[in-house]
């Protein structure tokens, strides 16, 4: 079913026509913390899905067309408990600001996944991300209020943002053809030990052609002294389909305060706080994984890979851990990086369907996000 209609809502798929509403949402709609951020997929809307996974992205229209909301499902092939599972992702929720305090278009636009979206997922619950600082968001949605979903807190993702810097590249090679079955096979082999890590098929790594910003070309490995891969990871460069504008800061990073910050960061190596409405030029260090349980070593290769970001014309270098993965601490201690907090829920549509989910370490990729 493309739409499900209640009363004078209709929840429907978008189309190409919805791309300035759907823009418009997105820029309305910005993610505070000590920094307030909106993300955006400009020039096209949809040029930034079926990125790893099948996307849908669904427009609620009031009557006259009035614009009450969006959001959007992918479906993601991921580890979960060591197996390969398939799980929708729920994302992009935006709610157009004369209709943000209407619990009602909220609950029908939760009923209207089960209408549009196939029932094709081996879990019996949705993941979905809620900005840690958003303590609105998270109490009416981790609230069990009655007639939502019931949405279970899994753990919190810390999403970095470091400097990109020149460094000695001594590790990191490209990877060349003959080597992909490799690359596949080591890195399946390390994903499948955290939850919700993507898992990599050679059909897809093969249907890269660059336009979402990355292809075979962005992908890099590491070899110990046997010529067995250690490490791998890819650069993924989203700048031209999707963005991260700067939309404000808290009261304590005022504009003399942001003035002499930079002053020093600049002269640190630090990452310098853009100025309002300018967008950050990042890269994803994407699909990371180490067979090294030396963390001053992988700090070593994430040096590389903002060396690489550096030259790829990018300031600033992303990615995400599990906030309990012993990464963060040694990130946080070497690199200096700024922080974005991410609760990372399970969601059960019905509340009768809810059971307890047990994680261990969470990777999803933050590029996917």
């Amino acid at each position: 079913m493309n739409s499900y209609t209640v009363d004078d809502i209709t929840y429907t798929i978008a189309k190409e026509s919805d791309n300035e509403a759907l823009q418009q949402l997105l820029n309305e709609n910005e993610m505070s913390s000590w920094v307030a951020i909106s993300l955006e997929k400009k020039p096209d809307y949809f040029a930034s899905q079926n990125l790893m996974g099948e996307s849908i992205t669904v427009i609620a229209y009031a009557h006259e067309q009035k614009v009450i909301g969006m959001y959007s499902g992918t479906y993601y092939e991921v580890f979960v408990s060591h197996k390969v599972e398939t799980i929708l992702y729920l994302g992009s929720l935006r709610v157009n600001t004369h209709y943000r305090h209407k619990i009602k278009f909220l609950k029908e636009g939760f009923r209207s996944i089960k209408n549009i979206f196939l029932p094709s997922t081996t879990l019996p619950y949705m993941l979905t991300s809620i900005a840690s600082e958003n303590h609105k968001a998270i109490k009416l949605l981790e609230g069990n209020v009655k007639g939502m979903p019931q949405y279970q807190f899994l753990s919190q993702l810390s999403t970095f943002a470091f400097k990109a810097k020149s460094s000695p590249l001594t590790m990191a090679q490209l990877i060349t053809q003959e080597e992909i079955p490799l690359m596949v096979d080591f890195y399946n082999r390390h994903a499948r030990q955290y939850d919700f890590a993507p898992t990599l098929r050679m059909e897809w790594l093969q249907s890269l052609n660059g336009n979402t910003g990355l292809s075979i070309k962005d992908f890099y490995i590491v070899k110990d002294s046997s010529g067995a891969i250690k490490a791998m990871f890819a650069l993924w460069d989203q700048r031209k389909i999707k963005q991260t504008l700067i939309r404000g800061y808290s009261p304590r990073l005022s504009r003399p305060v942001r003035f002499l910050y930079n002053v020093y960061a600049t002269l640190s190596g630090n990452v310098v706080l853009p100025n309002i409405a300018e967008a950050i030029e990042q890269i994803y260090i994407s699909f990371f994984i180490s067979a090294s349980n030396d963390n001053d070593w992988n700090i070593r290769l994430l040096r590389e890979a903002s060396s690489l970001i550096q030259q790829r014309g990018a300031d600033v270098c992303i990615i995400a851990f599990d906030s309990k993965d012993p990464m963060c601490e040694a990130i946080q201690r070497r690199l200096k990086p700024k922080q974005y907090l991410t609760h990372i829920d399970g969601v059960f549509l019905g509340q009768d369907m809810a059971q307890k989910i047990t994680v261990g370490i969470l990777k999803p990729e933050a590029a996917l996000l």
